[in-house]
């Protein structure tokens, strides 16, 4: 007899589990830094030990970094010809930063493009936030290769280097054999809208205004990542220098980036540990984890909650803020 329920197809039943599997993976390696490596007990302590002033000049340097994230990503709109003001796009940033606690590798971010609808065509508002990634990306590679020269750490600048030579290769191959992989089987239904994302893209890149804001807003916003965790871990004593957490915490949030667990958390707060112990020294594990468990807290799940308003009253919960947006009256700008 036949099933009157049809048996979904591998791919449906491969995407829908593929949330399970990493929350599944983000509670085992949260489980394994918390009870195996720091200690249940000692972690406790040493939060509750905690510097209140050290937390408070944390959460302001986070705070700063969101509201320098939101200029950056208007650098790269006004690179297409769409200038939004300041308000709107801080609104659209917290607005879609609520789901980052659910998606890996900051995937909520193409949700930016949908909440600007009907101001910013989407193919725009996805090539503004991919070309504002990969300019993001490339920056903290070559801070990577810079800060791992400078301390003589060898290997971390050759597999920094070979990173940022690696993404460089994709965005060339991405702009300037298109024509090969838009005929892609799975690509060929959406081929105008792909197509359309890619010249925007290949505009931000090629625009040095673009760039240079972008890189410069992505610079401070990692130095200032920096400083938020080796904040906290002035705040719980750790004894980590300022170079040391210079020159580990970049490594520590590119291994974050990883589609591996919610939001990096675990794989960036274990590659954190593993680079700082592997310096020596008599450092508490109960101390690094605190913190860097911490930087999320900080960092993440308090913006999450900051921004649950701002999704409700966008396109992604509800009415939209009356904020205004000079998006419709912009002039494209002139060619770097």
């Amino acid at each position: 007899m036949r099933s009157r329920w049809p048996l979904a197809r591998p791919r449906d039943l491969a995407r829908s589990l593929r949330p399970l599997v990493i929350l599944a993976l983000t509670l085992a390696v949260l489980v394994v830094l918390v009870r195996d490596l720091a200690g249940t007990e000692a972690l406790a302590r040493a939060a509750r030990r905690a510097n209140p002033g050290w937390v408070a000049a944390a959460v302001a340097a986070a705070t700063g970094c969101v509201l320098v994230g939101a200029q950056r990503w208007r650098f790269s709109l006004a690179a297409l010809g769409h200038r939004i003001s300041y308000a709107r796009s801080l609104a659209v940033v917290l607005a879609t930063w609520p789901p980052t606690v659910v998606t890996p590798s900051r995937a909520n971010e193409l949700l930016r493009p949908l909440a600007l609808r009907p101001e910013v065509p989407v193919a725009a508002g996805t090539a503004s936030v991919v070309a504002e990634k990969i300019v993001d990306l490339a920056v903290l590679l070559i801070l990577c290769v810079g800060v791992a020269v400078a301390e003589r750490a060898w290997w971390l600048a050759g597999l920094a280097g070979g990173g940022t030579a690696a993404l460089f290769g994709a965005v060339a191959i991405l702009l300037r054999s298109r024509e090969r992989w838009l005929g892609l089987p799975w690509i060929r239904s959406r081929r105008a809208a792909v197509a359309a994302a890619v010249e925007g893209i290949g505009a931000v890149v090629r625009s040095a205004r673009a760039v240079a804001g972008v890189a410069g807003a992505s610079l401070t916003i990692r130095v200032g990542s920096v400083a938020t965790v080796h904040l906290l871990l002035v705040a719980v004593g750790a004894e980590v220098s300022w170079q040391q957490t210079l020159l580990h915490w970049p490594l520590a949030v590119l291994a974050g980036l990883a589609p591996v667990t919610l939001a990096g958390m675990g794989t960036r707060d274990a590659a954190f540990l593993f680079l700082v112990r592997a310096d020596g020294g008599a450092v508490s594990e109960a101390e690094l984890a605190a913190a860097t468990l911490g930087y999320s807290v900080v960092a993440i799940w308090l913006f999450a909650l900051v921004g649950l308003p701002f999704m409700l009253a966008l396109g992604l919960g509800g009415r939209r803020p009356a904020v205004e947006s000079d998006a419709e009256t912009a002039e494209p700008p002139a060619a770097d």
